[in-house]
């Protein structure tokens, strides 16, 4: 019974994206700033929609760890070149 809650939860967290993603695009914002507003909307405490938000959790650790390392590819050291004051100041502090 559990794996179906979590297959459940996962399709709700999968549509909300999809959905939230496909109205930003079109208003021409940015995407990723929806998803925050759309996961406090409609998070494990806030709509009640997820039932098993420890395991919900887990996952979009799993993600964030994932965009982190898509922005890492993206990073180059050109890049880092240019902006190094800024980065040494920021992690300093």
């Amino acid at each position: 019974m559990e794996d179906t809650a979590l297959v459940r939860d996962l399709a709700i967290v999968g549509w909300l994206a999809v959905i939230t993603a496909v109205a930003l695009s079109r208003l021409n914002l940015p995407v990723v700033a929806g998803f925050l507003v759309a996961g406090a909307i409609f998070g494990p405490e806030a709509a009640g929609l997820i039932t098993d938000a420890d395991e919900i959790r887990h996952i979009a650790d799993i993600g964030v760890i994932l965009l982190l390392f898509g922005i890492g590819l993206e990073f180059s050291l050109e890049r880092l070149r240019y902006i190094w004051r800024t980065v040494a100041i920021g992690g300093a502090t």
